[in-house]
């Protein structure tokens, strides 16, 4: 189930990029259009479809039944980019089985002015679906007419989009649902780090189920990250293989900027998210702002497969890196690849391999060795930042009687 951020400017179209391993018949429905696609994908076969922008959600505080719908007969890959030129963003979708009932956004930056505020939008995937939003703001700010404190309640029905613009920054406001829900979450239009180029940033969230007690933070390049370690329970402590550690309670956030601590390993007594923002570039190196959920260190998968329509998608052109994490032992001490640089965090096992992507597909498998995998990077144009995760496992846990 998908949808999407309303930009500040009126260019380009949501993009679907649609990659499959395996042969695969997908399925795209769109009710509130009356599409009903299906196309046939054989192993290694993308489907790149453009979407209308009518399907940018903008009516805040009112269900639309505008999303979304994915459906195939074999497992595949869903990527969304949305915008073009000087404001784009994208996300990984999440698989159907992956989704659940409870969530806590993750936005950044305030209001900077009209179409430029932090969003969440709440996907329905079943009819009658009950949701409750209990929201976290700093004082003196506003999600309409509501504040820190209020919860606002709302029934949704299968395709429905409900979203909600803020002029402060609520992560940490939790949603609450009866029946299986999707989050999105970021902002319009805003700057990470300070004085710096402004794009839309969003991303699809995990729910609380895959909240984790370990994470490598990672940093895009030269501009760095700022990673937002966001915690579910009271008496969160942190630590961090440089020796640090830091107490959160339930819904409190941390911001580590990988410019100043470098890229770090921690560790959490209860289960914490981690999303890293790309910095905003002052120039045409690196990109704007970029959203990116990080791969908890036990949903690391074997294998990653990326076509070159990705890349085609974004009109990316040379500025396109990947950085994958791996345990130091999985890896051996060996030396890597040319063109790979590989660096080993003090304090922990993992160590992290970056590399500019030049040749293409992308792709990697051998069935042993564990990793998390991001691509990162800026469009050809220069302006805008983008990261994805490329592999993440959701394990699905059945009850024995």
């Amino acid at each position: 189930m998908l949808s999407f951020i309303d930009l500040p400017t009126r260019q380009g179209n949501p993009l679907l990029f649609i990659s499959a391993e395996r042969s695969a018949t997908v399925n795209i429905t769109i009710p509130l259009l009356q599409w009903n696609l299906t196309k046939t994908l054989e192993p290694g076969q993308s489907w790149k479809k453009t979407l209308p922008r009518e399907l940018r959600y903008n009516a805040y505080f009112t269900a639309t039944p505008s999303a979304v719908y994915i459906a195939s007969t074999s497992p595949v890959s869903v990527y969304v980019y949305d915008g073009y030129r000087i404001k784009a963003s994208g996300y990984m979708a999440l698989p159907f089985h992956a989704l659940s009932t409870s969530y806590i956004a993750v936005t950044h930056g305030r209001k900077n002015g009209e179409n430029q505020a932090p969003v969440m939008l709440i996907i329905a995937s079943m009819d009658q679906t009950n949701v409750n939003v209990y929201y976290k703001l700093p004082s003196g700010e506003g999600c309409g007419a509501l504040q820190n404190g209020d919860t606002s309640n709302h029934v949704l029905d299968a395709y429905d989009v409900l979203g909600m613009t803020c002029s402060g920054d609520f992560t940490g406001t939790r949603i609450v649902s009866d029946k299986p829900i999707v989050v999105i979450s970021g902002h319009q239009d805003d700057e990470v780090s300070v004085d710096r180029g402004m794009d839309t940033i969003q991303e699809m969230l995990i729910p609380e189920d895959y909240f984790s007690l370990s994470y490598v933070l990672i940093k895009h390049g030269s501009k760095g990250t700022i990673n937002r370690i966001v915690s579910a329970s009271n008496n969160t402590q942190i630590i961090f293989s440089n020796g640090s550690s830091f107490h959160l309670e339930a819904f409190d956030f941390l911001d580590i900027d990988t410019d100043h601590t470098g890229q770090q390993c921690i560790s959490s007594n209860n289960p914490v998210l981690a999303v890293a923002f790309g910095k905003s570039a002052n120039g045409k190196s690196v990109g704007d702002a970029s959203m990116c959920v990080l791969t908890a260190n036990n949903m690391f998968t074997t294998s990653v497969l990326v076509d070159y329509g990705l890349a085609d998608i974004l009109g990316v052109a040379e500025y396109m890196y990947v950085v994958t994490v791996v345990d130091r032992t999985d890896l051996g001490a060996g030396v890597v690849a040319p063109g790979v640089s590989r660096e080993e965090i003090p304090g922990c096992q993992y160590d992290v391999l970056t590399r500019k992507v030049e040749n293409w597909p992308l792709s990697y498998s051998d069935g042993t060795l564990q990793f998390g995998s991001y691509l990162y990077g800026t469009n050809e144009d220069m302006y805008n930042g983008f990261s994805f995760p490329l592999n993440m496992r959701f394990v699905v846990y059945c009850k024995v009687d």
